[in-house]
């Protein structure tokens, strides 16, 4: 990519956004324009672009949804049940709340883990284990292992689509240029 930032974003910017924005999804706040699954997937682009080091993305990605996770489930376990329901209603996600609600019932660490991984329950995940009354622990134990399980599936993916993007983008360049300097070669 010839050192050119993706999406026009210097690797420390990019760095910043990705963490923030995925802090703030994991602290319980809808992100309709983006998923977390996305961020980490251009995160991994960014490795692969050598925008970001993976010894301090990954390491950063993890923490910062731990923490934004933690942070979610302290607003969520005071907001309580019927308040949670009543929101989720309103966004028509009283079903995916509820199924959620069934998954960890019982459930423990175990549940925790399983239902952060299922696309449109990581988030509800936090919530639900928050107002259900699951112990703090517990929920830490599962949302530990299902981090470390979607980080490295998403900026693996990321990483791995990304070289071969990248290598295509700048034969692309590559090949461009030959007609610019043989077009404009003294004849």
């Amino acid at each position: 990519m010839n050192g050119s930032p993706l999406f026009g974003l210097g690797g420390n910017v990019l760095l910043v956004v990705i963490l923030s924005l995925l802090f703030v999804e994991e602290a319980g706040v809808p992100l309709f324009f983006i998923s977390g699954d996305l961020l980490l997937g251009v995160g991994g682009i960014a490795i692969a672009s050598g925008q970001i080091s993976p010894l301090l993305f990954v390491p950063a990605a993890f923490l910062i949804m731990i923490a934004g996770a933690l942070v979610g489930w302290e607003l969520f376990a005071r907001l309580g049940w019927d308040r949670l329901f009543g929101i989720a209603r309103r966004f028509h996600a009283g079903g995916v709340l509820e199924r959620a609600a069934k998954l960890l019932h019982n459930g423990g660490w175990r549940a925790t883990f399983v239902s952060r991984l299922i696309p449109g329950l990581r988030i509800y995940t936090t919530q639900v284990a928050a107002v259900s009354g699951m112990p703090r622990r517990t929920f830490l134990i599962g949302l530990l292992a299902a981090n470390l399980a979607y980080i490295a599936a998403f900026v693996g993916l990321g990483d791995a689509v990304g070289r071969p993007a990248i290598k295509l983008i700048d034969q692309g360049e590559a090949n461009a240029a030959i007609p610019i300097l043989v077009g404009s070669s003294p004849r």
